[in-house]
């Protein structure tokens, strides 16, 4: 493991640590372990399907970042193996893993990689329309509005410089370039020409109607899990509480931690629920119910659709160079 991995690891570890400690540090365990045994398993199984379906969903929206999109059921595998990487290894390395996973499909990985980026920029532009929702649904912390506005200009940012590199192409790079071997030049240019083509899909019309339905969808999805789990825990909130949730652990996702977003997800979970008077007991452990149903099946379906294709999740693809499935020990 390279050093900057190892300093990664370490300081994801260490925030997931801290908003562990600040999760749990007012829990009464032995009220929490008495409150295990009355989960509702049967919503929790739902939700756990639901977290596969949203897979699917985001799989389904992909296809509208592409010209010649492959089919949906390879980019939802890709989703998967992505996701469950994401579970399993820091720094998100699942997103970098897909962009290459999608090779076999004839998708060049910069091309793949520039559809990633708008996909997250979607992502971010989703994630601040139901913080404006969640505002007039509850009374939402100073912070939150504030992290919500900076979403939203670092979105518009995003937006704007991609657009700029879709309209001015590889033309200011190359004078950044002029000095390195023509060799460099040449391969630098390509990766280039690629990410820019890979744009295309999202400055196309005719995607837009697509990628809205898919974007809905893939909202459904995600609040489906919180609601089946929160019922599951016995807590009977109104609807808007589901989404003032996600909106809490969607921003909570984005603080850099251990694989899996131990802490974090966890933190978000009891502030969010703490809005609606719920005290920490129930709010940790609807957390880690919620936590359990999007973690396993993700992982464990992901790690079979590694397996299926030959590949490990310490040897995922990342360059060109190992983008080839790699056979698993044994097989």
């Amino acid at each position: 493991m390279s050093t900057p991995t190892k300093r990664g690891w370490l300081v994801g570890v260490l925030l997931s640590a801290l908003f562990l400690f600040l999760a749990t540090r007012g829990v009464r365990w032995d009220e929490l372990w008495v409150a295990f045994g009355r989960v509702d398993l049967l919503l929790v199984g739902l939700a756990g399907v639901a977290a596969l379906v949203q897979v699917g969903a985001r799989g389904w929206r992909w296809r509208y970042l592409f010209d010649r999109p492959p089919s949906v059921l390879s980019l939802s595998r890709a989703q998967l193996i992505g996701t469950a990487a994401n579970n399993v290894l820091p720094a998100r390395a699942g997103d970098v893993a897909r962009a290459f996973l999608l090779q076999r499909d004839g998708v060049a990985p910069p091309a793949a990689l520039a559809s990633i980026v708008v996909e997250r920029l979607v992502d971010i532009l989703l994630t601040a329309v139901l913080l404006a929702l969640a505002f007039f649904l509850a009374p939402l912390p100073g912070w939150l509005i504030q992290a919500g506005w900076v979403s939203v200009g670092i979105a518009l940012l995003g937006v704007v410089m991609l657009t700029a590199v879709r309209l001015l192409g590889g033309r200011p790079l190359e004078r950044l370039i002029a000095w390195l071997p023509r060799s460099w030049r040449g391969r630098i240019a390509e990766v280039v020409e690629s990410f820019v083509e890979g744009l295309g899909a999202a400055f196309r019309l005719r995607n837009l109607p697509g990628l809205v339905v898919s974007s809905v969808a893939v909202v459904v999805w995600m609040l489906a899990p919180v609601w089946f789990c929160l019922h599951a825990v016995g807590l009977e909130l109104p609807m808007a509480s589901a989404i003032v949730v996600t909106v809490f652990a969607s921003f909570a996702l984005m603080i850099p931690a251990a694989p899996g977003h131990v802490g974090t997800l966890q933190w978000a979970c009891v502030v969010a629920l703490g809005i609606y008077g719920v005290a920490d007991e129930p709010a940790l452990l609807f957390s880690l119910v919620l936590h359990a149903s999007q973690w396993l099946p993700t992982t464990v379906c992901g790690l079979l659709a590694m397996w299926s294709r030959g590949l490990r999740p310490d040897r995922l693809p990342s360059t060109p160079a190992v983008a080839t499935p790699v056979t698993v020990e044994g097989r």
